[in-house]
């Protein structure tokens, strides 16, 4: 972040705005990337455990976006060979309108940040790939 910050050219009072908005924008792309495989890490291991011992596993679901719950059903649906094609269908189209919903949440944010950035600042973030 503070490579970003430089970049900007943002004082620290500057800094103190800017920061909590690009980090809602990552936040929201982490969970929409995750979404894409499953809530997978490494090794495509189904339970998010990372391959050292007692290293940390998905979060419970109370700790969940709508987005990592469908995804984490869809996966779920998949790896039972039982699943009625219905089934597979609604969780499905419930995965679909989570990462709309969280793609308007993405946009919104990118919005909300752009708002309060110079000419300079919006063409470095996107630069970066923060922006669009």
């Amino acid at each position: 972040m503070q490579r970003v910050q430089e970049a900007l050219q943002a004082s620290d009072d500057e800094w103190k705005v800017i920061e909590p908005r690009i980090e809602k924008i990552e936040s929201i792309r982490r969970a929409i990337q995750g979404s894409r495989f499953g809530n997978r890490t490494r090794r495509g291991n189904p339970n998010n455990a990372l391959a050292s011992p007692g290293a940390p596993t998905r979060a419970p679901a109370t700790d969940q976006t709508e987005l990592q719950t469908a995804s984490q059903q869809l996966q779920e649906a998949l790896n039972n060979k039982d699943t009625k094609p219905q089934e597979l269908k609604a969780r499905l189209a419930a995965l679909r309108e989570a990462r709309a919903q969280a793609l308007a949440e993405l946009t919104k944010a990118q919005d909300d940040l752009r708002d309060i950035l110079t000419a300079r600042q919006e063409a470095v973030l996107v630069t970066f790939g923060l922006l669009n």
